[in-house]
């Protein structure tokens, strides 16, 4: 609201609403506002089942956990009340979240995700084991703006380009035939004729 709080709604089931109950049976057709956060929030997002904040300068997040998308360092379990990301090395101005991966981004800066790297949408490490806390994404130059979907990422960056990477099953990362996933940031190709 226009006091820089946060209200939360709807199902519950894994601590999404922030409020501390979690489990299907807590859910709320009333705004009810998260726990813990104090300060003046200046984004909200929300992925499959968790949702971040940009606090005062901060990431909190609470949720489901079960990729480490909360980004304080622990997977498995949901958070019911908002953590603190541990680790980000920069004070962020956007979130992007999509399914189990969270990312925090600077306009022309840093990028950072953490959560699901089951399609090299993190980069590192290389295998598809969750990323627990926010690691930065090499190869972006100047993001302005940034989506994160189930299982892939895309940014706008300087040039008015759009770079993707993360899984290409379907084509999402629009960088042709021939690639199944990419754990670097592709500049998607120019429109088919």
């Amino acid at each position: 609201d226009s006091s820089g709080d946060v209200y939360c709604w709807g199902i519950n089931g894994s601590g999404q609403l922030g409020d501390g109950m979690g489990g299907t049976s807590q859910s709320s057709n009333k705004p009810v506002k998260p726990e813990v956060i104090t300060g003046f929030v200046k984004e909200i997002s929300a992925g499959r089942d968790h949702v971040c904040a940009i606090v005062s300068g901060e990431v909190w997040c609470w949720g489901a956990n079960q990729a480490g998308q909360v980004g304080d360092g622990s997977a498995g379990l949901g958070k019911k009340k908002p953590v603190k990301v541990f680790g980000l090395s920069f004070k962020p101005d956007s979130l992007a979240l999509g399914g189990h991966t969270s990312c925090a981004y600077q306009f022309g800066g840093k990028v950072a995700c953490w959560g699901s790297n089951a399609s090299g949408q993190i980069q590192s490490p290389a295998s598809n084991s969750p990323v627990k806390t926010p690691v930065e994404i090499a190869g972006l130059v100047g993001v302005a703006d940034m989506v994160a979907a189930e299982k892939h990422i895309c940014a706008r960056v300087f040039g008015q380009q759009v770079a993707c990477w993360g899984d290409n099953y379907s084509g999402q990362l629009g960088v042709g035939p021939g690639v199944s996933k990419s754990s670097v940031p592709k500049i998607v190709g120019p429109p088919a004729p």
